[in-house]
């Protein structure tokens, strides 16, 4: 389980921070992610969540030094470790996204 926790690394430590947490996974294991979202649900809703998210990120970078300016293509990092995502839910008018993906079984690799 990642809650907001992904969108805190850049891009080199993701990829290096999702490897190991993949390699820790056992077949069939499932991986539960969830953090911030910029909605497609209306033009409205994608500027607002586009404006929010990066003011977290101006206080963050300010507070803890991150350097991050936007979130990552979660869903490119998990395709790329070849997880199979199961569900996908969104909350706060798509602010919010939690996601299930499964690791594939031995035979599948």
């Amino acid at each position: 389980i990642t809650p907001y926790v992904l969108d805190c690394l850049g891009e080199a430590e993701l990829k290096g921070a999702m490897s190991l947490l993949y390699s820790k996974l056992t077949a069939g294991g499932i991986w539960l992610c969830v953090d911030f979202n910029i909605s497609k649900r209306s033009p409205a809703m994608n500027l607002w969540s586009t404006i929010l998210i990066r003011g977290l990120y101006a206080f963050f970078n300010a507070m803890c030094h991150l350097n991050i300016k936007k979130l990552p293509d979660f869903a490119a990092h998990f395709s790329e470790l070849r997880l199979q995502p199961l569900e996908e839910r969104f909350f706060l008018k798509g602010l919010l996204s939690a996601r299930v993906y499964q690791k594939r079984t031995t035979e599948e690799n």
